[in-house]
C-alpha cells in the first residue's frame, strides 16, 4: 500500500529569513578567517622585510666596528711613541669619540685601562705552599739559589694579590653583603686553581655540583668578568658592584696608579685620606714615573717599613704604564645597533687583539673629577 503524501501546506520548511541569517554568519566566519590569514601574511612579510633590513644594516655596521678597533690600535701605538714612560687619563686614548656620522647612522667608542682594576687572576696560588711560620735564615747559610728566589717571589706575589683583593672587598662592601672579605678571595682562588682542596671561605666543584644546574669549578684563569656570576655568593647586585674595580687578564699584571679609581688606591693599603691626596695630585699632574709616585709624601710614608714590620703598602706590582686596554664601541645604522668589546694588548708599541665580542655592554659614562 503506497504511503500517503501530506499536502504541501503541511510539510515543514526553513523560513527564508533563517536561511539568509545562516549564510550571513558563514560568510562572516569565512571573512574573519580570511582577514586573519591576510593579516598574518602581512605581519610575516613585514617581519621578514625588517629582519632582512636589520641583517643588511648589521653587515654594513661590522666594517665600522673593525674600523674603531683599528683606530684604537693606532691611537695606542702612537701613545706608546709619544709618552712611553706613563699612561694617564689626560692622554688622547682616554677620550671618548663623539658620535661620528656615517651613512644611515652614527658610531662612537671609548678606550678603558684594564690595569686600573685588580686582576683576579693574580690570585692564582704559588707553586710551593706558603709556610705560616718559616724558620729565620741561619747565619752563615749560603744565599738562596735562583730557583729558591723564584719561589719566594711567586709566594710574595700571591700574598700581595690576596691582601689587595681582601682590602678591596672591605672598602666597597663594608657591610659584608657579599660575605666576609677574605671569603671572596678564597672563592676566586678555588675557582682558578687546579686542585680540589677547598679554602676556608671558598668553594670547589663539590659545592657547585650540588647546585641546580650543576657545574664544575673552572680550574683555570677567569676568561671574562661575567664569569664571576658563576661563583659562590655572587648574585646580580654583587656582580654589578665588583665589575667596576676588577679585571680578568691572562697574566699577572700590575696596577696603574695613574688610572686606578680611589677604591682601588685604598685597596693597595692607603688610608682614605692618603688615597684622596694621591687622586688630587695626579689630577693636577699625572705621575710621569714610579719614582715620582713613590716620592709623594703619603706614598713614601706608607711604603716604608719599620724593622721587622711589613709596610702598609707594598710598592711591588705597581706601575704608571699599562699593557691591557678595553675598547667599547657602538655602531647604529637604521634600526640596527652593533656593539663591539675588544681587549687590546700593547707591547713595545705593537698592539694586538686578545679577544673580541659583540655583547650588549653600554659605554660607561666618564666620571668628571670632583672640584
Amino acid at each position: 500500500m503506497a504511503a500517503r503524501r501530506l499536502p504541501a501546506r503541511c510539510q515543514k520548511s526553513t523560513p527564508p529569513n533563517k536561511q539568509k541569517g545562516a549564510a550571513l554568519l558563514i560568510a562572516l566566519v569565512i571573512m574573519t578567517i580570511a582577514v586573519g590569514i591576510a593579516a598574518n601574511i602581512m605581519f610575516r612579510q613585514q617581519l621578514h622585510t625588517r629582519l632582512a633590513s636589520n641583517i643588511s644594516n648589521l653587515e654594513q655596521a661590522y666594517p665600522y666596528a673593525t674600523a674603531i678597533e683599528d683606530w684604537s690600535r693606532t691611537v695606542l701605538s702612537r701613545d706608546a711613541e709619544d709618552s712611553p714612560e706613563s699612561d694617564d687619563l689626560s692622554e688622547p686614548w682616554a677620550t671618548e669619540i663623539p658620535p661620528i656620522p656615517i651613512p644611515g647612522g652614527s658610531m662612537t667608542g671609548r678606550l678603558f685601562d684594564l690595569q686600573a682594576g685588580l686582576n683576579l687572576n693574580n690570585l692564582y696560588p704559588p707553586e710551593k705552599p706558603i709556610e705560616e711560620n718559616p724558620e729565620p735564615p741561619v747565619e752563615g747559610a749560603p744565599p738562596p739559589t735562583p730557583e729558591e728566589l723564584r719561589l719566594i717571589k711567586d709566594q710574595n706575589r700571591y700574598i700581595i694579590a690576596k691582601q689587595r683583593v681582601t682590602r678591596l672587598m672591605e672598602t666597597i662592601d663594608p657591610e659584608e653583603a657579599i660575605g666576609p672579605a677574605l671569603n671572596f678571595a678564597d672563592t676566586v682562588q678555588d675557582w682558578i686553581d687546579e686542585d680540589s682542596e677547598t679554602s676556608p671561605g671558598g668553594a670547589e666543584s663539590d659545592y657547585y655540583q650540588s647546585l641546580d644546574p650543576a657545574y664544575n669549578a673552572a680550574n683555570s684563569f677567569l676568561v671574562s668578568h661575567t664569569e664571576l656570576r658563576l661563583l659562590k655568593d655572587i648574585d646580580t647586585d654583587s656582580y654589578k658592584l665588583l665589575r667596576k674595580f676588577i679585571t680578568t687578564l691572562p697574566k699577572y699584571t700590575a696596577i696603574n696608579v695613574n688610572t686606578a679609581p680611589i677604591e682601588v688606591i685604598e685597596a693597595l693599603g692607603f688610608t682614605p685620606e692618603a688615597a684622596e691626596n694621591i687622586i688630587t695630585v695626579r689630577d693636577e699632574e699625572p705621575f710621569g714615573s714610579m719614582e715620582a709616585f713613590l716620592e709623594l709624601a703619603v706614598v713614601s710614608a706608607a711604603t716604608q717599613s719599620a724593622e721587622d714590620e711589613d709596610p702598609e703598602v707594598y710598592k711591588e706590582h705597581l706601575s704608571v704604564t699599562s699593557e691591557y686596554f678595553l675598547l667599547q664601541g657602538e655602531i647604529n645604522i637604521g634600526t640596527a645597533r652593533l656593539y663591539i668589546n675588544s681587549i687590546l694588548y700593547r707591547n713595545g708599541g705593537k698592539v694586538k687583539v686578545v679577544s673580541r665580542d659583540f655583547s650588549n655592554q653600554q659605554i660607561e659614562p666618564v666620571k668628571e673629577p670632583e672640584e
